[in-house]
């Protein structure tokens, strides 16, 4: 494999997990955020609303990462 397709599979993978996280902060999947790993991530706040919103800055910085990615191996 080289180094352009791994950096395209990562960039693929970057950006669907930034989808999905975004798409769980936007229509409040109660299952995600009672996730064990969910909890881990967000151990100190206790409002709903601003769990929401990290995540939603988790998602920002994954497709940021995403396109920084295919931008470097374009």
């Amino acid at each position: 494999m080289s180094v352009r397709t791994a950096a395209i599979v990562m960039a693929s993978l970057l950006a669907l997990g930034g989808l999905f996280a975004a798409a769980a902060a936007a229509f409040n999947w109660e299952w995600f955020f009672r996730s064990p790993n969910t909890r881990m991530l967000s151990f100190g706040i206790r409002r709903r609303a601003r769990i929401r919103l990290l995540y939603l800055l988790y998602a920002a910085a994954m497709l940021a990462m995403s396109l920084r990615l295919l931008l470097d191996v374009a």
